[in-house]
Parts: C-alpha cells; structure tokens; sequence
C-alpha cells in the first residue's frame, strides 16, 4: 500500500475512536434523571429570579411534564 493510503486510514480510524470516547463521556447527559435535575435547577432559577411570559412557561411545563414521565419510568426500572 501507498504511504498516502495507509495514512489516510489511520486518520479515519482514529477520528471515529475520538468520536466514540467523546460520546461515551457525555453519554450521561441524555439519561431522563440527569435531564429531570436540569429542568428542576432552571424552575428553581425562574422561581427566584425573574418573571416569565405565559406561553414559555406553558411549554417549560409540558416539557418538564414529559421529563419527568421519563425520569419516573427509569427509577421504576
């Protein structure tokens, strides 16, 4: 094989072993608990903080109401 060929073979394959140790370091981040306890810290924020308009607190709501649909079948498991 040509050195150009080896080496472009090499780049590949290690661009998808760094794709794959990057997904499995945030992997965490769409478990249903972990997205839950986001949605909890902003309520929290938005509670203290501020005053929200009506139609985005509707959709935080419906949002945070199929999270936590999510996060309550996991702990079932």
């Amino acid at each position: 094989m040509r050195p150009g060929t080896l080496l472009f073979i090499f780049i590949v394959v290690e661009y998808f072993t760094f794709e794959i140790f990057v997904v499995s370091r945030v992997a965490y981040r769409m478990e249903p608990l972990y997205i839950f306890e986001r949605f909890v810290a902003v309520d929290r924020a938005m509670n203290c903080c501020s005053e929200t308009e009506s139609d985005m607190q509707v959709r935080f709501t419906r949002n945070w109401a199929s999270v936590q649909r999510r996060a309550e079948r996991e702990l079932a498991k």
